[in-house]
């Protein structure tokens, strides 16, 4: 988490939804520059980032209170949210320098399917045929993939993709089920032209991807689960929010900051994205799978269990199984090499491989 002196910047970073006291905007106008100091409660501090203090986060700008001035000078609103935007773009950036993902965007789309819009960016090997397309778990987005598409884009084109909700991605009018969000990813990847893809889901993005394998089998030529969710012994908010602490408390800086930045941006409507979660029954359609499939899971994840991982692989026919060693539910954030090993390993061996 990034301690603060700058009290807007600071709700910024740990997720408060709301910005907009005229005071609080004419106060940090007037400092000139804001420092940002990033470390972990109570511990030293790591980097300092100088920001422009004229940019405050758009997303903050919510409620905005009519024509706040500074001084005698009145803000024009729309200002005040051009230099939201700012913020975001300016505390995204520190961000990312800070836990060494890349600091540029790909090739960024928005695809809209259904009445709902998929945000997605695009990297790596245009002249590959292979294409991976990754999708993230509750609470997170594409940006948390940042080190596994540097691993991959040398052996295909790799698609990040933000759900609905979620990163950049705007609010659907209703929260999605996994079955609606599987039948938009594969409508995107039908629009890709590229034909079947590695299909990469981690956590609830499990979900998402088994569906996507069961109701559009034509869409995906090989299918990885990372961290399957939800373990159908403990199906339950409480006792998954419970298990991911346990599991967050082993965890990296890196995965904490990103992280943080990632549910903030998912904050709207979080609960009824965790009950779409709870709701769906991913056993009920594993058995269904009939593309080559990947069950992987970190040694230490307490969120996905030895038990159950296993549970989920041996429902998939002929479905393999990994493990990264030292590693917990967010495997793919902290370090992705282990797990882009196996991946790359399972998607080039061939058929029937033992």
């Amino acid at each position: 988490m990034r301690d603060l002196g700058d009290s807007v910047v600071e709700r910024f970073l740990i997720g408060a939804r709301r910005f907009g006291r005229a005071g609080d905007l004419a106060d940090v106008l007037q400092r000139g520059r804001v420092h940002l100091i990033l470390r972990r409660s109570g511990l030293e501090v790591v980097e300092r980032v100088d920001v422009p203090a004229h940019a405050l986060h758009r997303t903050l700008s919510v409620g905005l209170e009519p024509g706040p001035t500074l001084g005698s000078m009145p803000i024009d609103p729309s200002d005040a949210r051009d230099a939201v935007a700012d913020l975001a773009e300016a505390a995204d950036r520190a961000i990312d320098e800070i836990t060494g993902l890349p600091t540029d965007d790909g090739d960024i789309e928005e695809f809209t399917y259904a009445g709902a819009t998929l945000i997605t960016e695009r990297r790596g090997d245009e002249t590959s045929r292979r294409t991976f397309v990754l999708v993230h778990g509750i609470g997170m987005g594409r940006k948390v993939f940042g080190d596994l598409a540097r691993r991959l884009q040398d052996h295909g084109v790799v698609i990040a993709i933000d759900q609905p909700g979620y990163g950049m991605a705007p609010e659907p009018p209703r929260t999605l089920t996994m079955e609606r969000t599987a039948d938009l990813v594969a409508a995107y990847v039908r629009h890709l032209n590229r034909g079947p893809v590695v299909l990469l889901g981690h956590s609830m993005g499990t979900q998402v991807a088994t569906e996507v394998a069961v109701r559009h089998p034509d869409t995906v030529a090989h299918l990885v689960l990372v961290a399957p969710t939800v373990d159908r012994r403990h199906r339950h908010a409480l006792s998954q929010l419970a298990r991911l602490a346990m599991d967050l408390m082993r965890e990296s800086p890196k995965v904490l900051l990103l992280g943080a930045r990632e549910y903030f941006r998912a904050g709207p409507n979080l609960r009824r994205k965790m009950h779409a979660m709870l709701v769906h029954r991913p056993e009920l359609s594993y058995p269904q799978i009939t593309t080559a499939a990947l069950v992987v899971r970190g040694e230490r994840d307490r969120v996905s269990p030895a038990e159950w991982c296993a549970e989920v692989a041996a429902a998939i026919p002929g479905a393999y199984e990994a493990e990264v060693l030292g590693h917990g539910h967010e495997t793919l954030i902290r370090d992705a090499e282990p797990a882009a090993r196996e991946i790359l390993d399972f998607v080039s061996a061939p058929p029937g491989r033992p």
